[in-house]
């Protein structure tokens, strides 16, 4: 036991990280990160743009937790799935998945008549994070790709999602 329960600590600095339930190292926390990141969005094959600012993250330990908020933007021209930079390579083994987000394009989207926004994604070991359509009927397999969009070099986009993964 630390401590008693009339006092209370303040601050407790450790030097090496605390174990939470268990003394093995897959219980040690010895990690704890927030910042802000760019959020940097690639077509596959060519063709890059960045939103400064646009995104916060949380990391504890080996846990990362995305926010992303872009709003009035316009999309450079890409080609190939629509992919987005992650702050920490994900872990092998593990695919994760976002919330779900709501895309607002200026104008329709070319081969979805049912779209209603994308899921994120994050595929095993990787530095980069993909979408999957998400249609009325809650289809999330297809890739958002510039093919079945329209969103390559259009404005006024809107885009908000969260994203929570494990990292190496």
């Amino acid at each position: 036991d630390l401590g008693h329960t009339g006092v209370r600590y303040r601050r407790l600095y450790l030097s090496e990280g605390v174990f939470l339930g268990g003394t093995d190292t897959a219980h040690k926390l010895d990690d704890y990160e927030e910042g802000s990141f760019n959020v940097t969005f690639t077509g596959s094959s060519s063709g890059s743009f960045t939103f400064t600012g646009g995104g916060q993250y949380t990391k504890i330990g080996r846990i990362c937790t995305l926010a992303v908020s872009i709003q009035n933007v316009t999309f450079g021209s890409y080609a190939g799935n629509l992919q987005f930079g992650l702050p920490f390579t994900s872990a092998s083994g593990n695919v994760y998945f976002g919330g779900d987000s709501y895309y607002y394009p200026q104008a329709n989207w070319d081969n979805v008549t049912n779209f209603i926004g994308f899921t994120p994604k994050t595929p095993e070991s990787s530095s980069i994070g993909t979408f999957q359509l998400k249609t009325l009927e809650g289809n999330r397999q297809a890739v958002l790709t510039n093919s079945n969009t329209n969103t390559s070099g259009q404005g006024g986009l809107y885009t908000r999602f969260s994203l929570t993964y494990a990292t190496n």
